[in-house]
């Protein structure tokens, strides 16, 4: 049966892969005859020979790492006449997308504060002297 070697293009660490990171797996391998690579995802790039590996053969898969992923796991597979070699790339927990939520929450908090010194200054102005707004005593009073 066919020899198996993978690889993770910048590995993480299990629990630090957020929803949507981009990971590259690389799966390589040697038999006689050459084996077949194969991939539970689509996208793999076609198997190709390794320059400078005797009978080596490779190919890679880039992918979003996603939580239903995370939970299956993606497998490569080797195969020809003589059997097949499976292994599958696990990503441990994957934390959900950072929420653009807070920057939207304080956006609108940010405006609505603006907004209401704009009234309040517009009010002082209008009162003219008003408790917000008082006008300087003159030069020699008390």
């Amino acid at each position: 049966s066919p020899e198996l070697k993978t690889a993770e293009i910048e590995p993480k660490a299990d629990g630090s892969w957020r929803e949507g990171d981009e990971v590259t797996l690389i799966c390589s391998a040697r038999g006689h005859p050459d084996p077949k690579l194969s991939w539970s995802q689509l996208g793999g790039s076609p198997a190709e020979p390794i320059p400078g590996w005797q009978g080596w053969v490779s190919s890679s898969l880039t992918l979003k790492v996603t939580s239903a992923l995370s939970r299956d796991g993606i497998s490569c597979e080797a195969s020809n006449p003589h059997g097949n070699k499976r292994h599958v790339f696990h990503f441990g927990t994957v934390s959900p997308q950072t929420s653009q939520a807070g920057v939207a929450v304080m956006a609108v908090a940010v405006s609505v504060g603006l907004l209401l010194l704009v009234v309040a200054v517009f009010y002082c102005v209008r009162r003219k002297g008003g408790p917000c707004c008082r006008q300087r005593r003159e030069k020699g009073a008390p």
